[in-house]
């Protein structure tokens, strides 16, 4: 009997449709007997536990997408591990497990091909920005979006369409979904699944686009000399985002629900390098989008400017 384990990211669509698309074709290709475990996580959660009774020496593959861990990566388990992934930060560290991670190219996107193309040659990144690789529309569209890829009109919206939604019903829409192709990037949609979340998305993006210039409440922070803004609330991110202020980025935080507070960086430029606030409490993204977790403490020691002159 084998035994598959796979730790997607739990965080984003991106993660959780990369472990969708994974249960997809582990399960199509599983003989009768054979044992797969799929398991949400985030950067700082315990990995070395035990998965449906599992331990992590007793899985033959460890699937490991959209997302890193410094001490998975180097321990006894690293020979079992394949990385899927798209991080800077992390591709950077050159981890020696079995991987294939291209920066510019969502999780998602890379998952399906891989699970496609599997003992064939990979694609590049110019043959996803140009849309010349067989996929999904539902997985092209997730992961243009998560790479802040704006060019067709349908990411957005099917994105906000379908926010907050479970692993179940994401897996639910990609069943439906996966005959639809991606072909040019401002097709018209006519597959009903699709078209039903991007038109509650289109609602979505209305609601924000009224709402945004009258949300108020922001606490001037500083983080390594860099002056932001901070906002505590539930509304995703990206509608903070999309305010645009002057100041040179944008925290917002919220509690978890697991002892923990997420906090998301946003920034209209490399200056300053968010990934260096995410990283130096222990997460990571990408130099204008990024996150990480925090306990109370070290929320309110950033928003009283303890880390105002601090070297990252």
């Amino acid at each position: 009997m084998k035994k598959t384990l796979v730790l997607h990211h739990s965080a984003d669509l991106d993660g959780i449709l990369s472990g969708v698309i994974a249960n997809y074709y582990l399960h199509h290709r599983k003989s009768t007997d054979d044992k797969i475990i799929i398991c949400g996580a985030d950067y700082g959660d315990n990995l070395d536990k035990q998965y449906d009774g599992y331990s992590l020496s007793e899985f033959d593959d460890i699937y490991v997408n959209e997302f890193s861990d410094d001490w998975l990566f180097n321990s006894e388990h690293a020979n079992n591990i394949i990385w899927i992934d798209h991080h800077i930060n992390a591709i950077e560290k050159n981890y020696n497990v079995a991987k294939y991670v291209i920066d510019g190219v969502a999780a998602c996107r890379l998952t399906q091909q891989f699970f496609c193309n599997l003992n064939h040659a990979f694609l590049q990144l110019h043959d996803y920005v140009e849309r010349k690789v067989n996929e999904p529309l539902f997985v092209a569209l997730i992961g243009e979006y998560d790479i802040w890829d704006d060019n067709s009109c349908f990411a957005i919206p099917l994105n906000f369409g379908i926010t907050n939604t479970s692993f179940e019903n994401i897996n639910r829409i990609y069943r439906e979904t996966r005959g639809v192709l991606a072909g040019l990037k401002n097709q018209i949609v006519n597959e009903k699944t699709l078209a039903f979340y991007i038109e509650i998305g289109i609602g979505v993006v209305d609601f924000i686009q009224k709402t945004s210039p009258t949300l108020g409440g922001g606490v001037p922070i500083n983080i390594f000399g860099h002056q932001g803004i901070s906002f505590n609330t539930h509304i995703r991110s990206s509608l903070i985002h999309r305010q645009k202020p002057h100041e040179e980025f944008t925290m917002v935080w919220n509690y978890t629900g697991k002892d923990k507070i997420k906090l998301s960086f946003y920034a209209e430029s490399d200056k300053p390098d968010c990934l260096k606030f995410a990283k130096f409490f222990g997460g990571g993204g990408h130099r204008k989008a990024c996150g990480c977790q925090v306990d109370i403490h070290t929320l309110s020691l950033i928003l009283k400017n303890h880390y105002a002159n601090v070297k990252p």
